[in-house]
């Protein structure tokens, strides 16, 4: 545990998904952590949008929403509400995201996501923080669901950090947020990439009876299938409807 790199880079502890400095009634900075491993509680980054979806810390039964040991859910009940009040918005800390990472010779590695700021403007208000249920052992409870912004923030500056996170060092994309509630997202477009016939075919025979079945159903009439394939690729991906 001692070997946790985040702690060496900034002033938190060395465990735990959800790590903070100061008070958790008003924390001077924080830390998101996740293994991104997590099927029930899939932290993640849409590298595309910039948006970092992330779960609270109550992700077992027996314990209120806000009622967890880091009082995780607490502060992200906080930030939630800070974002709307200019005055409280300012007090905000920052938010260093980071994932598990391992690599050859250590499995304490991790990756650097970037630095974030809670909410975002293309998500409305009372989407940006929602409690969901879940059940487990036939037990519900509640957790939170919170979407953060990756903000566009090439190099952070250690005296930002050695400062305390004084105003005077801090990126220009982080006063933008606390002051205007201006999101600079940082969003990066995929190279276009097309897969070869021999990845795009089926692997398994029941792969391959699928395909022939959809082949002869659609034979003859290309257009229906592509409002058939359409419709598929709608239910994968939200950002494609049928029109």
């Amino acid at each position: 545990i001692s070997d946790d790199p985040i702690s060496k880079l900034l002033p938190v502890s060395n465990q735990g998904g959800f790590r903070y400095k100061g008070k958790n009634s008003a924390p001077e900075l924080i830390v998101l952590y996740s293994s991104g491993h997590d099927i029930d509680w899939p932290d993640t980054l849409n590298k595309e949008t910039g948006i970092y979806t992330y779960y609270g810390d109550n992700r077992a039964p027996g314990k209120e929403l806000h009622d967890t040991p880091n009082k995780g859910n607490s502060i992200l009940r906080g930030l939630f509400e800070a974002v709307l009040d200019k005055e409280k918005r300012s007090l905000i800390p920052p938010i260093f995201i980071f994932e598990k990472n391992p690599t050859e010779g250590s499995s304490r590695s991790v990756r650097f996501l970037g630095m974030a700021a809670p909410g975002d403007s293309k998500i409305e208000e009372v989407e940006q923080l929602v409690a969901i249920w879940k059940s487990k052992e036939g037990r519900r409870f509640q957790n939170y669901k919170a979407f953060f912004s990756v903000l566009d923030i090439s190099i952070i500056e250690r005296s930002f950090i050695d400062s305390k996170f004084m105003d005077d060092f801090a990126p220009k994309e982080w006063l933008l947020f606390k002051n205007k509630l201006d999101y600079r997202v940082l969003r990066a477009q995929p190279s276009i990439q097309h897969r070869s016939n021999n990845q795009q075919l089926p692997k398994t025979n029941e792969e391959w009876v699928l395909l022939l079945e959809i082949y002869k159903c659609f034979n003859g009439n290309p257009y229906r299938f592509e409002v058939f394939a359409g419709r598929i690729l709608s239910l994968f991906d939200s950002r494609f409807q049928i029109t």
